[in-house]
C-alpha cells in the first residue's frame, strides 16, 4: 500500500468530549464518530457532561410503579430491572427520584413524594442503559 492515509479516525464518540467540550483537539485526526453525543445530549456515559444547546429527550424511558412499600411509603418497586436496562445509567427526570437498587427483575426507587401503583417514572438514558 503505497498511498498515504487521507482519513484517520479520532476514535469513538467518547473522544467527542476531549475534542469539542474540553477543547483539546488532536491535529492528526480527521474523523470523530460522534453519534452518541448528538442522540443523548451529553458527552459520554462516564461522568457525563450536558452539552449546551443539545437536547436530552431523544430517548425517554418510563417505568410503571408496580408496588409501594407499606412500611416505607416513599419507596416504590418499578416494572424495570437489570434485564431491561443498566440502572447505573438511568437519570431520573422527576425531582426527588433516586434509583436505590436494582435486581434482575424490578428496580427499587425512592421518590420525594409518595408514589402510587400505576404511576410512571421517567428517565433519561445513558448509552449503556439505552443499549440494553
Amino acid at each position: 500500500m503505497n498511498k498515504p492515509l487521507v482519513l484517520l479516525s479520532g476514535g469513538s464518540s467518547n473522544i467527542f468530549r476531549t475534542f469539542f467540550v474540553d477543547g483539546h483537539p488532536n491535529p492528526g485526526s480527521t474523523i470523530c464518530e460522534s453519534e452518541r453525543p448528538f442522540l443523548l445530549g451529553f458527552s459520554s456515559s462516564l461522568h457525563p457532561i450536558t452539552i449546551d444547546g443539545f437536547e436530552r429527550d431523544t430517548f425517554i424511558l418510563q417505568a410503571e410503579v408496580i408496588e409501594v412499600k407499606a412500611q416505607k411509603p416513599n419507596e416504590a418497586i418499578l416494572a424495570l430491572g437489570k434485564v431491561d436496562t443498566d440502572p447505573q445509567f438511568l437519570f431520573p427526570m422527576n425531582n426527588g427520584v433516586k434509583v436505590r437498587e436494582a435486581s434482575q427483575r424490578p428496580s427499587h426507587g425512592q421518590n420525594g413524594s409518595a408514589p402510587k401503583a400505576g404511576d410512571r417514572v421517567s428517565f433519561r438514558l445513558g448509552y449503556p442503559a439505552l443499549c440494553r
